[in-house]
């Protein structure tokens, strides 16, 4: 079975999806959410809705295909794709600086002389002294790495060395269809304001389809996906923007200068991700002991001011909470009327950031998120020390969540309690993190979703349906599994004839020793690379550099690392050394019982509960089956009377105001 990269894609006519081991693509979109699909095989047609292809993603029954060089096959394959991240450090290395090279140039595609922008990066490039630095390039290799990677619909692997080595390859958009594009965008995009990309995209297959009324079936052209089409039509408006200036290197220049700061004009452009500290104590939903203070990590979609995905667990600011504040962000939020039927509104929001803007936490600044991000195609920017206002979209969203949110809960303040030191969690913390979901669905999506938000001049739901709407479907991932494990943490590990060993646990599999198998005589070096979930060292995936692919490796001892987290491990580790003397399963599991006991008799731990229990948001709806329900329609006006604790018990409820990180 040979791998896929990892893509993204809009959801719209052309594009192509494997679903129930048949092979389909959307050839136009019906009115009330619905697409008219062929099956490729037979040609007959079906027609599915919007929100079927979600649900299916969700559940992981439906791969979507990718175009351009070292992305998907022409024939869809379902499979575990190929990882960016387990690339030897010197070709990551080489394909970032690629992008490097490349990205001021994506901004000024389709222009009819790339020439004059070629060369002034050629000349940045040597004067940076790139060159002295051990890289490679000229005139023609610029040229060739832009054109890669546009027509691959910006998957950094098109910019990999050893193409033949790295995935498959992929068919590349038809020259006949590119002059179509275009075409439609001079003649019409240009000359009507009206006109949006959502548009020129159903123009240009309608001009495909009067081709193809008078070609036999192998040459008829190919429809190009939405997102290829919306692509074409930034790109001209960039260069619009750069020749309204003062033209050649001077526009350029400036235009790199000022392209940073300016305001988003549609959704996903620009995510900003961050978490706070809620003064806010919780209590396990059974036995009402404290879990702790939850911390949330919020990305927040800059143009419209709607939240794209939260996470609140109990662990301080961690990679583990930006993979599942990045797993909620990008997934259609389809939980909210099985988990919240009080809710009247949907969670709108969802997809791929096409930039991701962060400070500089040691939490961010690490190899998993960069890997991650290059492997979805988004763009990583870390934002200069000591410039909060740069990131000013998500601190405003923490402070209204403070002041509209958390203030509003009955009863006094905690005020200056915890620097006095006179606060009893035991006493005072009533709230279970499942109503804190509740309240907090109800105000998000019901308040403030729909009132107007300042920052953004209008409301934030319709901003983000008006955006939808003008510039299409967000983009998602080809394909569940692979954006999953491309955001779970990495290590690389060697591959014994017991399994594999991480932190004292081993994983075992008929797989893993036909792996060791084939590496034995093809290799030396028995290293791997795998990754995992630090939420759940239940299993590993482990990348078969043969096969292009992960496969999933189990725990040899189920009961105890299911669903157990990696710092609850880390402290059973240190406990079971010191009263144990010993690091074996039985020790751990002694460990593992001894404090388990000592949460749940209150003795100790307080303020640690729900990071060693492992309690988070992820684990109440993030990771629910998805079931079929109806599309809610987004209420056009804000209730201001709403009661976000109707049906809460919030008798002795406290809270003093969330701090920030």
């Amino acid at each position: 079975m040979e791998g896929s990269t990892m893509g993204r894609i809009s959801l719209g006519s052309g594009a192509k999806f494997l679903f129930d081991d048949r092979s389909f693509v959307i050839m136009e979109e019906l009115e009330e959410d619905n697409f008219e699909c062929k099956n490729l095989a037979s040609g007959r047609k079906k027609v599915f809705p919007k929100q079927f292809f979600y649900e299916a993603l969700e559940k992981g029954e439906i791969v979507f295909s990718e175009e351009g060089k070292n992305t998907t096959e022409e024939v869809i394959r379902k499979n575990i794709g190929a990882d960016f991240s387990k690339l030897p450090d010197k070709q990551k290395d080489l394909a970032k600086f690629r992008l490097f090279a490349i990205e001021p140039l994506l901004a000024l595609e389709d222009v009819k002389s790339l020439n004059p922008y070629v060369d002034a990066r050629l000349a940045e490039l040597n004067d940076g002294g790139y060159h002295h630095k051990g890289y490679n390039f000229s005139r023609a290799s610029i040229y060739r790495w832009f054109k890669d990677y546009k027509q691959s619909n910006c998957n950094i692997w098109s910019l990999v060395a050893i193409y033949d080595k790295c995935g498959p390859k992929g068919k590349l958009i038809n020259r006949e269809v590119e002059l179509i594009i275009q075409k439609m965008i001079d003649q019409y995009y240009k000359r009507r304001e009206a006109v949006n990309p959502k548009d020129i995209h159903e123009l240009v297959i309608y001009e495909i389809d009067k081709i193809n009324e008078f070609r036999i079936d192998k040459e008829k052209l190919e429809y190009p996906s939405r997102a290829t089409v919306y692509r074409r039509v930034q790109g001209r408006d960039q260069e619009d923007i750069a020749k309204s200036k003062k033209g050649g290197r001077f526009s350029y220049m400036k235009y790199l200068q000022v392209k940073l700061q300016k305001k988003p004009d549609r959704p996903l452009q620009r995510v900003e991700i961050d978490h706070t500290l809620l003064d806010l104590f919780l209590v396990d939903e059974e036995k009402k002991i404290p879990l702790g203070r939850p911390t949330v990590t919020t990305l927040l979609d800059v143009f419209s001011g709607y939240p794209l995905g939260v996470y609140f667990g109990f662990e301080p600011p961690s990679y583990t909470a930006i993979m599942h504040a990045l797993r909620h962000a990008i997934s259609p939020k389809n939980y909210i009327k099985e988990l919240y039927p009080e809710v009247e509104n949907p969670w709108l929001a969802y997809g791929l950031p096409d930039l991701l803007v962060t400070d500089r936490g040691k939490d961010f600044m690490g190899d998993n998120l960069e890997d991650a991000c290059a492997q979805l195609n988004i763009k990583l920017e870390h934002l200069p020390g000591k410039r909060p206002w740069y990131k000013g979209a998500v601190e405003r969203h923490f402070r209204t969540i403070n002041q509209s949110l958390i203030h509003k809960i009955p009863g006094t303040t905690f005020s200056n309690i915890f620097e006095k030191g006179d606060y009893d969690p035991k006493k005072n913390a009533v709230m279970s993190l499942s109503q804190f979901l509740k309240v907090f669905h109800i105000w998000l999506l019901d308040y403030y979703a729909q009132d107007t938000n300042k920052g953004v001049r209008g409301i934030p739901s319709k901003i983000w349906e008006s955006g939808i709407k003008t510039y299409g479907e967000p983009d998602i991932p080809t394909s569940k599994l692979q954006w999953e494990i491309a955001l779970m943490k990495m290590e690389s590990r060697t591959i014994q004839r017991h399994g594999i060993r991480m932190d004292n646990l081993f994983y075992q599999s008929p797989a893993l020793h036909t792996l060791l198998r084939k590496i034995e005589v093809e290799y030396r070096n028995k290293d791997v690379d795998i990754k995992y979930d630090p939420s759940d060292l239940g299993k590993i995936y482990v990348y078969d550099p043969f096969e292009k692919t992960y496969f999933d490796v189990p725990c040899t001892n189920q009961e105890y690392a299911l669903g157990l987290n990696e710092y609850a491990h880390k402290v059973y580790q240190r406990i079971a050394n010191a009263e144990f003397n010993s690091v074996d399963l039985s020790a751990l599991a002694r460990a593992k019982k001894k404090v388990t006991d000592i949460i749940f008799d209150g003795k100790s731990f307080v303020g640690k509960i729900g990071r060693l229990l492992g309690v988070g948001s992820n684990q109440v709806f993030s990771d629910k089956p998805v079931r079929n329900q109806e599309t809610v329609p987004s209420k056009s006006s804000i209730n201001k009377n709403i009661n976000i604790f109707e049906g809460v018990d919030t008798t002795n409820w406290r809270a003093t105001s969330a701090r920030k990180y």
